[in-house]
């Protein structure tokens, strides 16, 4: 709930975390997860696909945004594929880019539900 409010649980030193690899200091991090739901595979019930964003420096503080999907005209299966990606992406980075003022220098993806059948 606290980190619904925008408020701050804990942090991560990522200096800390790499301090065997000189190069990433400076570095500002976006955490990017994503997934499509399925509840049942209908034109009236579609799909959920989801890409929630850190937008803080520290991680802490993030943002989502979704979209509908709905199955490939005159099929019976839902796509894995989020067919929104890039616009959700480009709309995630512009609010990280101005909360921070600058882009991330890295970006980590976690990508769950590719490649089950």
């Amino acid at each position: 709930m606290n980190a619904r409010l925008g408020g701050i649980n804990s942090t991560v030193s990522f200096k800390k975390i790499f301090v065997d690899q000189p190069k990433s200091n400076g570095d500002v991090f976006m955490f990017i997860g994503a997934d499509v739901s399925h509840v049942v595979v209908s034109e009236r019930k579609p799909s959920i696909a989801a890409v929630v964003a850190s937008v803080s420096p520290t991680s802490t503080q993030y943002i989502c945004r979704s979209s509908e999907q709905r199955p490939v005209k005159d099929k019976k299966y839902s796509l894995e594929v989020i067919k929104d990606f890039q616009p959700m992406i480009r709309d995630l980075l512009h609010v990280f880019v101005q909360t921070n003022k600058q882009y991330p220098t890295k970006i980590v993806v976690y990508r769950d539900g590719v490649g089950k059948k």
